[in-house]
């Protein structure tokens, strides 16, 4: 019974220890960027761009034309960051990608992109557009 006790008071000791170590890291800010906090701030209406092959439709619409990103990262760096350095993307493949919906891709290095709003684009030809209000007007 004595041996069992020691066993306890020493897995105690170790919790405790172990719990300490924790909070302290926690009230320090250390989360998941190790050294720092996370900081979130939304960028509105962001223009998506179309990245085409050589041969695609030049006259392209994008329905909507921009988004909302939420990004991450640490607090200096969100502060600093120019919006301009946001690129928001879709890929157009020839053939079939016209009149269908597309996800939007968003590259910025450093930061974690924890949402974007809407995910996906409709992707139109403007030229056919064009064309089919000339014709019924």
């Amino acid at each position: 019974m004595r041996h069992n006790r020691a066993f306890q008071l020493l897995s105690l000791s170790l919790a405790i220890l172990l719990w300490l170590t924790v909070k302290q890291s926690l009230e320090r800010g250390e989360g998941a960027i190790p050294g720092g906090t996370i900081a979130m701030r939304t960028y509105d209406a962001v223009r998506v761009r179309v990245l085409t092959e050589p041969g695609s439709p030049t006259e392209i619409e994008l329905e909507p034309s921009t988004v909302s990103v939420i990004l991450g990262g640490r607090p200096n760096q969100i502060s600093e960051l120019d919006p301009e350095e946001l690129e928001a993307y879709v890929r157009l493949v020839t053939g079939n990608s016209l009149g269908r919906k597309h996800p939007v891709q968003i590259q910025v290095p450093g930061f974690q992109v924890v949402a974007v709003n809407p995910q996906e684009v409709l992707i139109r030809s403007a030229a056919v557009e064009q064309s089919f209000q000339t014709t019924t007007d």
